[in-house]
């Protein structure tokens, strides 16, 4: 007897919307709750895995060593359309992964700060360097995306796990 195709998750549309964005926003917490919100970069998305960039490697870098849990977080402000993407993260240090995932953040880097340029120079500002620097030192997350919350413009969630 065939299972039924489970629908997944991380819909092409919630990547592209994803994949469409610099950062994200991604909500960590130490073990006795306190929590924490920083910015990270999206770099890839890999079924219901979502690979992000971390060049501070602060707060949300030791929350993950000790609290797994996480959610992911990302507005339109346009169509006031989001999502929140609920699961747990790891932090990946080093391996194949690791060295594939750096890749594509320079890569991305290089991408992004071209078309930021680009666009300054279109509108006539200036930019105090143009140069790429890219971070010594990065930390990879890997997410497992786990539920997801669609936000719709009037407000309303819809779960979906």
């Amino acid at each position: 007897m065939n299972k039924p195709h489970k629908k997944p998750l991380i819909s092409e549309a919630i990547k592209e919307f994803l994949l469409s964005r610099e950062f994200v926003y991604i909500a960590t917490s130490t073990l006795n709750g306190l929590p924490n919100v920083a910015p990270k970069f999206v770099l890839s998305i890999e079924g219901e895995t979502i690979f992000l960039a971390d060049y501070v490697k602060n707060i949300t870098f030791l929350n993950l060593k000790s609290n797994h849990q996480v959610s992911l977080s990302a507005l339109d402000r346009e169509s006031l359309i989001g999502y929140q993407l609920n699961g747990t993260g790891q932090i990946l240090a080093r391996g194949e992964l690791f060295e594939r995932m750096k890749a594509v953040f320079q890569s991305r880097q290089v991408e992004l700060s071209t078309q930021r340029i680009i666009a300054g120079v279109r509108a006539e500002k200036s930019h105090a360097s143009f140069e790429v620097v890219f971070p010594a030192e990065i930390a990879i997350f890997r997410i497992r995306v786990r539920e997801v919350v669609y936000i719709h413009p009037n407000g309303t969630l819809e779960r979906v796990s």
